[in-house]
């Protein structure tokens, strides 16, 4: 159950990465260094050449963009992990060792969802802080 955990968490990462994955300039050599080069300017995600945007900038969202997009999955895991707890107790028929499941799944879900928002606000304050020397 374990690896089958892992596995499922470490699929999930994989296919966030993929689809949140940026490419950092579209660059076709044309013969012309600089017109190459002004061209993978221009259509580069991480900058935009036409206004004050900053590299630093479009990282910084880069980064909060995908660990608001990485808590708020695993905040909807803890939940149905909740949810399912609440299940198991419906169902536990008061037998002790059933409702040791269930207390156990509802409290080890809780713990994770308030570590996942504390982490979540930690990782925001860091970043804020850390490219606020950056401009």
């Amino acid at each position: 159950m374990k690896f089958f955990t892992f596995l499922l968490t470490f699929l999930l990462l994989l296919i966030s990465f993929w689809f949140n994955s940026v490419e950092a300039a579209d660059c076709a050599f044309n013969g012309n260094i600089w017109s190459s080069l002004d061209g993978c300017l221009s259509d580069s995600d991480l900058v935009d050449a036409s206004g004050p945007t900053l590299i630093e900038w479009n990282v910084k969202n880069q980064i909060v963009n995908w660990t608001t997009a990485l808590a708020t999955f695993l905040a909807l895991v803890s939940v149905g992990a909740i949810v399912y707890g609440a299940f198991l107790m419906t169902i536990s028929l008061w037998d002790d060792e059933r409702i040791k499941k269930w207390k156990d799944v509802v409290k080890w879900s809780i713990l994770w969802f308030l570590a996942i928002v504390v982490t979540w606000a930690l990782i925001r304050i860091i970043v804020e802080v850390i490219f606020s020397f950056t401009s």
